[in-house]
């Protein structure tokens, strides 16, 4: 009679249980959707100096707005949006930070406002280009985190575009403006934007000052959006 063999054949069945525990495991595994629930995520307390740094990030924001045009006494209603890039920077020390800022960018900006009091009735549509500038802090306390401010820089410089207006005559224009913004999610923000821009009419060279006030909603691109899950 020949001999049996049984340690090859006991390990070979121990290697096919344990290739197939482990299968069974990998099946098992909790999905992302699964009954409803995501896998837990480290939670990471939105902050503007999140932002990687240098690295130029799109920005897009809307805003509507009203606005009063001081020297016909023409109120109006409107609304602004811009598209843009920002970068970070670090910048010191304090001082420089608070004159300069520490987030800069350049944005294209759209005005459409349409008379709402006054005469005779009134359209405008304006566009130009604007440098921006903000003082973002990179501590961990919550205005540091979620408050953004305009740099003194950035409020000297204005935003310079054509303005076309009906019944008045085309205008170039200057235009200030001092958002103040609020993060509300890592990628999307809540801004308060006072402005004021300067109408210079041609050939009179006659300069009306447009008072504006807007509520913008701002989002920045910072890679993926996170994942919403409904439990």
């Amino acid at each position: 009679m020949k001999p049996v063999v049984i340690a090859p054949s006991i390990a070979a069945l121990v290697l096919a249980l344990a290739t197939g525990h482990a299968r069974a495991q990998g099946m098992h595994q909790p999905s992302r959707w699964s009954e409803g629930q995501c896998f837990q995520q480290k939670y990471d307390p939105p902050a503007w100096h999140t932002q990687p740094g240098v690295t130029p990030e799109l920005r897009l924001w809307a805003a509507p707005a009203l606005g009063h045009l001081s020297g016909e006494g023409i109120g109006y209603a409107g609304g602004t949006l811009a598209l843009g890039f920002e970068s970070l920077f670090s910048v010191h020390p304090t001082l420089n930070q608070l004159f300069y800022g520490s987030a800069f960018g350049a944005e294209l900006r759209v005005h459409a406002f349409r008379s709402i009091e006054g005469a005779p009735p009134s359209s405008l549509v304006a566009a130009g280009l604007a440098f921006t500038g903000s003082v973002v802090g990179d501590g961990d306390t919550p205005f540091e985190r979620l408050v953004r401010l305009p740099s003194i820089f950035a409020l000297l410089v204005p935003e310079v575009g054509v303005a076309f207006r009906q019944p008045q005559p085309t205008s170039f224009y200057l235009r200030w403006s001092a958002p103040i913004a609020l993060l509300v999610q890592k990628n999307v923000a809540v801004e308060l934007v006072p402005g004021l821009s300067l109408l210079s009419t041609t050939p009179t060279a006659r300069v009306e000052e447009l008072w504006q006030v807007g509520l913008a909603v701002s989002w920045r691109h910072l890679g993926e959006l996170p994942i919403v899950c409904l439990m």
